[in-house]
């Protein structure tokens, strides 16, 4: 899932393309109205005739008052095209410049920081690597249903799996509406094989993509595949320094099945530098795993399972296994 420099290249350069598309049609825009209504043009021709002389004038001699005449003789010979485009049957900002992002101009960036929609298409770019678009439109809240989760007790003195999975997913809706105003929530969902864990992850990041947010899926083996490169084969992959750094600051890292991924002492130190930091940052994390917390402990030590028990909201799931019960209801 790694975005290398060529692709964030390819990216930017489809920023190009934008704006010189944009750029095209609104020229375009400019001669077909210069056509059909001639006053436009000689206004246009009078506003920019009035700029050169007064900007003359100011080269040898600051003059205000003049600047200030300019400026409400072109105010109200722009209000004289807009009532011109109006009575033509046109939108007054038909002929404003013509953007896909109004707040960064198509540039992707605005005040030197990455744009969101320039944040979302790095995202959106990865996502295509993995097919995790593919994924959500299949698996979302509108495709959702609780009827794989039985009304009846399965444990002693414990609500229902679908009293369990109503109350889980009520959670998620709460971390969706509360994101923007509560940075930094974290999830653990546990639970085991089957019972929508993965489901739900990709449910909150849907929600989320469509608010413009950058969320990042991986497995847990893709992220330690990332981080092994980015500490012992940096120079094989220059990207990898990118890359990392995006995974510690998007706004929502997603670790699925974590437990699956083979460990030792580097990759759990690894482990703790990623969930660490990104608390420290203030960065929401999803984690789901097949893993109870007494297995973590044994897995990742205690420093890890610490810092999710302090600063996640732990969810456990459980159920029947969904994907034998389609399977059933399939045949």
């Amino acid at each position: 899932m790694a975005l290398s420099t060529w692709q964030f290249e390819q990216i930017m350069r489809s920023y190009d393309q934008t704006r010189q598309r944009n750029h095209a049609l609104h020229l375009e825009r400019i001669q077909d109205i210069y056509e059909q209504i001639p006053e436009i043009r000689e206004i246009d021709e009078q506003i920019a005739s009035q700029s050169i002389q007064t900007g003359r004038k100011m080269l040898f001699q600051e003059d205000e008052q003049a600047l200030r005449k300019l400026r409400i003789e072109n105010m109200e010979l722009s209000m004289q095209k807009i009532e011109l485009l109006v009575s033509h049957g046109y939108d007054p900002d038909y002929l404003n410049p013509i953007y896909d992002c109004p707040i960064c101009k198509d540039t992707g960036y605005v005040d030197g920081e990455k744009c969101q929609c320039l944040k979302q298409a790095i995202v959106h770019h990865a996502y295509h690597q993995s097919n995790i678009h593919a994924k959500l439109q299949e698996e979302n809240f509108q495709t959702f249903s609780y009827e794989y989760y039985d009304d009846v007790p399965l444990y002693p003195n414990l609500p229902t799996p679908r009293q369990n999975i109503v109350s889980v997913v009520e959670k998620c809706m709460d971390f969706i509406q509360t994101f923007s105003t509560n940075p930094g929530q974290n999830i653990l969902f546990q639970g085991n094989v089957g019972v929508g864990k993965t489901f739900l992850t990709n449910c909150i990041a849907k929600e989320l993509i469509d608010e413009a947010y950058a969320v990042i899926y991986l497995t847990s083996f893709q992220l330690v595949e990332i981080l092994e490169n980015h500490r012992f084969h940096r120079n094989e992959h220059p990207d990898m320094v990118y890359t990392v750094d995006y995974i510690l600051n998007c706004d929502l890292l997603i670790i699925d099945d974590l437990g699956t991924e083979l460990t030792n002492n580097f990759v759990i130190s690894q482990l703790f530098l990623c969930i660490n930091e990104r608390l420290l940052r203030k960065k929401s994390t999803i984690i789901s795993t097949n893993l109870s917390l007494s297995e973590l402990s044994k897995t990742y030590y205690e420093r890890i399972v610490s810092r999710i028990t302090e600063n996640y909201l732990i969810c456990n799931i459980y159920g029947d296994d969904i994907r034998q019960k389609k399977v059933f209801s399939n045949e």
